[in-house]
């Protein structure tokens, strides 16, 4: 039963992810004008598939148990494709992953 639960909770999550960035058909223009982001300091940006517990924690936001979390889902799926795959860590909120997505990047 338990083995049940967690299988549907990563299917729900996977579909979660996929919904929220999966492919999407072109948006038209806006009419009005788009507001412009505040000004985000230039920061290097952290691989995901080569980057350290040490390198993750120096990211804001970000302590040793998120670290090992992305270092866990790492392993997981091999290498990861695209940063937003940080979504699928438990814990990981939209809101979290936009800012952390600031800061890290998948070099090919």
């Amino acid at each position: 039963m338990r083995k049940t639960c967690s299988c549907i909770a990563a299917v729900a999550t996977l579909l979660a992810a996929y919904q929220l960035f999966g492919p999407t058909a072109p948006r038209e223009t806006p009419s009005t004008p788009l507001r412009t982001a505040p000004w985000v300091p230039m920061v290097a940006q952290v691989d995901l598939n080569s980057a350290t517990v040490n390198d993750l924690t120096a990211l804001p936001g970000t302590g040793p148990v998120t670290a090992n979390k992305i270092i866990r889902l790492r392993t997981q799926l091999g290498r990861f494709d695209r940063p937003e795959q940080l979504i699928l860590i438990q814990g990981m909120s939209e809101r979290r992953f936009r800012k952390l997505a600031l800061h890290v990047g998948v070099r090919r």
